[in-house]
């Protein structure tokens, strides 16, 4: 349970990071 719980907070963690990326590309 732990670990998956972890798993997800490393994926939002990258999502956000490549959405930042994304939006500086944009501008």
């Amino acid at each position: 349970m732990e670990k998956r719980f972890l798993d997800k907070v490393k994926d939002n963690t990258t999502v956000r990071i490549w959405s930042e990326k994304r939006k500086q590309e944009k501008e």
